[in-house]
């Protein structure tokens, strides 16, 4: 019997998406957007910046005062080796001599209801400067936090945002959860965990790409998109179910579209060989990598900019 982990894609597409393109199809399509995600002069220079501090790290200390907030993806607590609780790239940033906390969102709640939850937190937050890096839904959640703390004045403390896989325009795997007879096992099963099924509507792509074409984030604020995006060959075997049911829409990382997991205005670091789950085994080294670069105030893109940033699409 799969664990609940492994039923998560499954239950989220069910067997609505026809299997077209094959993998000469899918190879080919994956290596163009890398190509074309790499020949941008932003994503360039960040992915020079990062190689450069992957091969001769330098030396950064944490300023004092810095925090850095893990937002993290559905099912963290329970869902136990999905990643989406940061556990590496946390215990990676410690190790770097980094405050990292975890705030303390619900595992399985809509997108908004947790976005109030970490709005709150963050403006109680007693830190001088703020990191948030967080992973999946996680992404949408933190994306609106800033946005609503911008529209506040309160968002100057939040110095910088990773957005690792985040699920910003949605997914079409939850558009489909939500049709008969997938809604039924996706109901059953969120029921029996105590979860709120109302999560999944807050994951679809319409109601995500209205929200998102809300966002606004301040033009200090310095974010970067991590982003794993894989050949057919390279797939877990946790990601393989939802990459075969998203495969026929684009090149995706096993939970959704990779460019519907971009944010806009910020340069994008592809890691190549992984997919939605980031399951590398040099993660933390990858990680203390982007954080050097962060501490050092290398802005990854340096693309300067005069006007508040917008997000969505």
């Amino acid at each position: 019997m799969p664990s609940c982990a492994a039923w998560w894609p499954i239950l989220l597409g069910g067997l609505a998406f026809p299997i077209v393109a094959d993998a000469a199809t899918e190879d080919r399509r994956t290596s163009e957007l890398i190509a074309r995600l790499r020949a941008d002069p932003a994503n360039l220079r960040c992915e020079q910046a990062f190689a450069s501090e992957l091969d001769s790290p330098s030396q950064v200390q944490p300023p004092a005062g810095l925090v850095v907030v893990l937002v993290p993806g559905f099912g963290y607590r329970s869902l136990a080796g999905n990643g989406a609780d940061l556990a590496r790239p946390a215990q990676a940033l410690r190790e770097m001599g980094l405050q990292v906390e975890t705030a303390p969102l619900r595992e399985a709640s809509p997108v908004e209801e947790n976005a109030t939850l970490l709005t709150e937190y963050l403006r109680q937050h007693p830190a001088r400067q703020l990191w948030l890096v967080s992973a999946s839904s996680g992404g949408p959640t933190a994306a609106e936090a800033i946005s609503r703390l911008t529209a506040r004045g309160e968002a100057g403390r939040i110095i910088c945002w990773v957005n690792i896989g985040g699920l910003l325009h949605g997914t079409p795997l939850a558009d489909h959860a939500l049709r008969w007879p997938v809604s039924w096992l996706a109901r059953s099963l969120f029921f029996v965990r105590g979860w709120k099924f109302a999560t999944i509507a807050s994951l679809t792509t319409a109601r995500s790409r209205t929200r998102a074409a809300a966002w606004q984030h301040p033009e200090s604020l310095q974010a970067l998109n991590l982003v794993g995006i894989p050949q057919p060959d390279e797939v877990s075997a946790r990601a393989r179910d939802g990459y075969r049911k998203l495969r026929d829409l684009g090149p995706n990382d096993g939970l959704t579209l990779i460019e519907d997991a971009l944010a806009k205005n910020a340069p994008t670091l592809v890691m190549t060989g992984c997919d939605h789950f980031l399951l590398a085994p040099d993660i933390g080294r990858r990680t203390q990598a982007i954080a050097r670069l962060l501490l050092a105030g290398t802005r990854p893109d340096a693309v300067p900019t005069n006007r508040t940033a917008e997000i969505g699409p």
